[in-house]
């Protein structure tokens, strides 16, 4: 049985040994035009960074405040919802504003983008110029690649993984491997599918890399929190607010944000990189990747939610795969320059388009401007309270709500459970899903006052002409029957 499946193994999946030296050779010319383009996409993407008054998710402020409390609460690195492979990543940084990690993170992009023209060189690629505009001027590359998510360092360790797998360097690749579940829980499913090739292949160096970040995180976690990280892969349904879709949900997002082109000339590469199988079968992880979103949000599994920011991680797949459509045209133009011209001058148009006529800096949800004013209010009116709370990460983040006595073990608790005087600022996106009930808060008998109110909600959300903040204040005891609260989540 192990012969024959290391056999299948060898056939499906060899040892991939590149073809060429990983060291780009480019002429004087085409190294021009790389860094001419590379440093337009790291600039285009740093605008859209610093340019940018709102955030590309709400995540993004809860990612950086976990990573930014690490150097006061070292706990905080083991927060399983942020990932302890992207708060500990980021937390080398955090201790700058916010700005300042959002261009930390796109140096690991500018990482992303390098290191996958070293392995599209060891592919025999040529034409590697082009690279930069393939992996930079991705929509959702542009967008979230200086976002402080989880995407680009998933991207980093991704492509990291594969270069050192074709160098030769198992413990390393293994590494990166074992690294991505601790990034992003999908992560996962490429640990344990590089733990069974190195095992097959007899690469125990390979075995211990993937072993040895999950097996530290996990035993970490279990002395200082009592809990076990792995238990979250076998409750693959933790709630059901974020609902499922068609299996073809991602197909259209992956389109518009990879780029109309860049897919195009991926499609026409599939049947040379096929080709190249021995050595490029590795980036199967890209989609593998696609294909287990698809699958985890058409069943409503790991509070997917459907968001196409989630695939970002695959743009240095795209853009070696659009490098071999590339390498299709040239074939094709065979030895007519001006054919080949016009067809480079195409692909240049066709790729930048899309990014530059659609991709802004985000813009500052009103809400917020409802949430600053609200807590003006609070500062104004209410400044002896004993705590604030508010479920809007926005607010915590902007008012460091976590410095006050008591925050942690009193958010995301009961109201009734709080103390005369405490103040909740109930925000209609967040406070429904965090136990801030707005229907247990307004009836008489509560023990919770409406103290005022501001903003509307937007056209598309649940209530629209509702309003956007309400603030209540504890002024009495609850004399309605307790809720029983331990499946709340999976109700909402």
């Amino acid at each position: 049985m192990l012969a024959a499946y290391k056999f299948l193994t060898n056939t499906i999946a060899p040892v991939p040994r590149p073809t060429a030296s990983p060291k780009p050779s480019m002429s004087k010319y085409e190294w021009t035009a790389y860094w001419v383009i590379f440093i337009a996409g790291f600039g285009f993407a740093l605008w859209i960074s610093l340019a940018s008054s709102g955030y590309s998710l709400d995540d993004e402020i809860t990612h950086y405040l976990r990573s930014h409390q690490a150097w006061t609460h070292p706990e905080r690195l083991l927060d399983n919802w942020t990932r302890p492979g992207r708060n500990f990543i980021h937390f080398f940084f955090a201790w700058m504003p916010l700005e300042a990690v959002r261009v930390a993170t796109l140096l690991m992009a500018c990482g992303v983008g390098w290191i996958a023209t070293k392995l599209a060189a060891s592919y025999n690629l040529k034409h590697l110029w082009l690279l930069p505009l393939f992996i930079w001027f991705e929509p959702w590359y542009l967008s979230l690649s200086g976002a402080v998510l989880t995407q680009t360092p998933f991207a980093l360790f991704a492509i990291l993984g594969i270069y050192w797998l074709t160098r030769g360097h198992d413990f390393a690749s293994g590494f990166c491997w074992g690294y991505l579940s601790l990034i992003r829980h999908e992560g996962f499913a490429f640990s344990l599918m590089f733990f069974v090739w190195f095992a097959v292949h007899g690469r125990w160096k390979g075995i211990l890399g993937v072993i040895a970040p999950i097996a530290i995180y996990n035993l970490i976690s279990a002395i200082a929190i009592g809990a076990v990280p792995l238990a979250i892969f076998f409750e693959p349904k933790p709630t059901v607010i974020y609902g499922s879709g068609s299996l073809f949900h991602f197909v259209l997002p992956t389109l518009w944000f990879a780029g109309p082109m860049i897919v195009l000339l991926s499609l026409l590469g599939l049947p040379r990189l096929v080709r190249d199988w021995k050595f490029t079968w590795p980036l199967v992880i890209y989609p593998l990747y696609w294909l287990m979103h698809t699958i985890i949000f058409w069943r409503g599994m790991f509070a997917s939610g459907g968001y196409f920011e989630f695939l970002m991680p695959m743009a240095p797949g795209f853009g070696i795969a659009a490098l071999y459509g590339v390498q299709f045209l040239r074939t094709m133009a065979q030895d007519q320059p001006a054919i080949w011209r016009s067809a480079c001058a195409g692909i240049l148009l066709a790729v930048l388009l899309p990014p530059i006529v659609t991709t802004r800096p985000f813009v500052r949800d009103t809400m917020k401007s409802d949430l600053d004013t609200a807590m003006r209010w609070v500062a104004e009116n209410r400044s002896s309270a004993p705590i604030v709370l508010c479920a809007n990460i926005y607010v915590e983040y902007k008012n460091e709500l976590w410095r006050q006595p008591g925050y942690d073990t009193l958010h995301y608790t009961d109201p009734r459970e709080q103390a005369m005087g405490t103040i909740i600022v109930w925000d209609y996106k967040y406070a429904d899903v965090t136990f801030f009930l707005k229907d247990e808060l307004e009836p008489a008998g509560s023990g919770w006052t409406r103290l005022t109110s501001f903003g509307k909600q937007a056209a598309l959300a649940k209530n629209p002409g509702e309003e956007t903040v309400v603030i209540y204040e504890r002024t009495g005891s609850c004399t309605l029957p307790k809720v029983e609260r331990s499946d709340l989540l999976r109700q909402q």
